[in-house]
């Protein structure tokens, strides 16, 4: 892929800062860096502009919620046409970790997440995107 070369104008301070995150997160130069910061930022603009993306949205629960459980398959069986795959794990006894890879418009994606989040019982959710262009 071709690159391009772009200068940026920072105050002292705000460069200083930058250089000392992102070399605490294990970038060896600004251009890596910039380049995740610029990429997620375009990422995350086609998710609210309702284009194609993929993600992974997790859930953890408590699997003795039998109507949480059935709530769940429900909706996965609604959005099928998004859910490329799923996975379940047995983190003990009582919980359970799902991991829903999805592919999408952005808007259907948020609708399935946002129905997930607000099942009951679920005790925690996320939503990682990622552009697939």
């Amino acid at each position: 892929m071709p690159v391009v070369r772009f200068s940026v104008s920072l105050p002292k301070e705000i460069a200083k800062s930058f250089d000392d995150v992102i070399k605490k997160d294990g970038y060896e130069n600004r251009s890596k860096a910039i380049y995740d910061l610029v990429k997620n930022y375009i990422t995350k603009k086609k998710w609210e502009s309702n284009e194609q993306i993929a993600g992974i949205i997790s859930i953890l629960y408590d699997h003795h919620e039998k109507t949480t459980v059935n709530n769940l398959l429900d909706l996965q069986h609604d959005y099928h046409d998004i859910i490329i795959s799923s996975q379940h794990i047995h983190l003990d006894h009582d919980n359970c970790f799902e991991v829903i890879i999805v592919k999408g418009k952005g808007a259907k994606i948020n609708e399935l997440f946002s129905k997930l989040k607000f099942l009951k019982n679920i005790k925690q959710t996320n939503l990682t995107i990622a552009d697939v262009e």
